[in-house]
């Protein structure tokens, strides 16, 4: 399939205190493509996050090109970026604005000028997606790690975004919520055609990534699949799935297949047997 750049950035460089030289990004150059699962990793202070906010807006950007299907990032361009680029940060309490689940969706939606009944529509359709209706009347705050994520996503559903990017979103909750999670992230990105972006350290999100940018004191040092990222670099420690078939391989028993789970990857083992 032919690739489609979304989100292209060229020379992109951006420092927090202008009367330094000291830059958190440095002539980075990258283009994001459409329907794209994307995954950010790097050392602490290596860019990530700063690149993310930068992406949409949130940081000014100093010297290079930011462009969304061909329009370029300015003061003037911000709300039209807002509205198809969707983030989740890594504490969802401090995104939290109205007092119930289905309250907080809606607050997404107040300025997009629907009819009452069809930000109604958009709130139900987009909980339901996440598995959160049911517990639509509640307080966030009686939610858990996970629940409060999903409930931001379907507050960016509700929007009808292109691209979603998730901040280090994964960190704040348990191992399971949190595969249960990425997961409904995949099955997302399938229906709806999403270019995903995650800023993440957590190894299970990085096998759902179609690619694996590494950022190195604020430059992009390595850019290619799961595969290529992490045999260039051995102190990279790949998730289980990977590890399992590299072993594999090496015993010449290779997958064609491409298994995003440990739990796929052993019922295709068990069904070949």
């Amino acid at each position: 399939m032919l690739k489609e750049a979304v989100l292209t950035i060229k020379d992109l460089s951006f420092r927090y205190d202008l009367r330094t030289n000291d830059y958190q990004l440095n002539q980075i150059s990258l283009d994001f493509n459409r329907g794209e699962w994307v995954t950010v990793i790097g050392d602490n202070g290596s860019g990530k996050s700063t690149l993310a906010r930068v992406m949409i807006g949130l940081y000014p950007v100093e010297r290079g090109i930011i462009q969304l299907d061909g329009v370029h990032l300015s003061e003037e361009t911000v709300p039209l970026f807002r509205r198809r680029i969707g983030m989740v940060f890594q504490n969802p309490d401090n995104q939290f604005i109205g007092t119930s689940v289905e309250d907080d969706v809606a607050f997404s939606l107040e300025n997009q000028n629907l009819t009452r009944s069809d930000m109604k529509r958009r709130v139900k359709e987009a909980l339901q997606e996440v598995g959160m209706w049911q517990e639509r009347k509640l307080d966030p705050q009686q939610l858990s790690g996970g629940q409060k994520q999903r409930v931001q996503i379907a507050g960016l559903l509700a929007l009808q975004p292109e691209i979603m990017i998730f901040d280090e979103a994964f960190v704040m909750i348990d191992p399971a919520a949190r595969r249960d999670l990425l997961e409904l992230l995949h099955r997302l990105k399938e229906k709806h055609h999403l270019t995903i972006i995650s800023i993440s350290h957590e190894r299970e999100a990085l096998v759902y990534s179609d690619r694996i940018i590494q950022l190195k004191q604020g430059t992009v040092f390595r850019d290619g699949s799961l595969t290529e990222i992490f045999a260039a670099d051995e102190s990279l420690e790949p998730p289980m799935v990977e590890r399992l078939n590299r072993a594999l391989t090496a015993r010449g028993r290779g997958i064609s297949e491409s298994y995003l789970t440990e739990e796929a990857l052993v019922n295709f083992l068990c069904k070949s047997n």
